[in-house]
């Protein structure tokens, strides 16, 4: 099961954040409940009503209708439900070591270009002048 925020819900299924906001207090949709600075709802939810014109519940079938009350259950019981949803923790770590590792590979290709260099010129001073450095083949 996946938790989405009501912003990716109404992405979804091309509706407004208020659309699905009313549709949530109508309970259409079942928002997740947990502790969060966000609200989720979940996306196997949301998903029952893609292609409808509305998100009323007499829009879906009766299977999809069985579907949509297991999802409430879950979504009213979020301890059964594994968020996909990184954690901050996660999402910090993974932004650092993202920065960090351009800044390494950049440094890493300045240092090998001048490595490079410092070596091209070591060779020339240790072979002395050559028929082409002096002009001539």
């Amino acid at each position: 099961m996946e938790q989405i925020t009501y912003i990716q819900a109404g992405q979804l299924l091309n509706k407004s954040y208020e659309t699905i906001k009313r549709a949530i207090e109508r309970g259409a949709l079942t928002r997740v409940k947990r502790r969060s600075k966000y609200a989720y709802v979940l996306q196997e939810q949301v998903a029952l009503f893609k292609g409808k014109p509305q998100l009323v519940l007499r829009m879906l079938s009766p299977q999809e209708l069985e579907k949509w009350h297991q999802y409430k259950a879950l979504a009213e019981a979020p301890e059964n439900i594994r968020s996909s949803l990184p954690s901050l923790e996660e999402v910090v770590t993974q932004q650092i070591t993202e920065h960090v590792t351009e800044q390494v590979a950049e440094k890493f290709d300045k240092k090998l270009m001048l490595l490079g260099d410092m070596l091209a010129h070591a060779i020339q001073e240790a072979l002395g002048p050559t028929p082409l450095s002096r002009g001539r083949l």
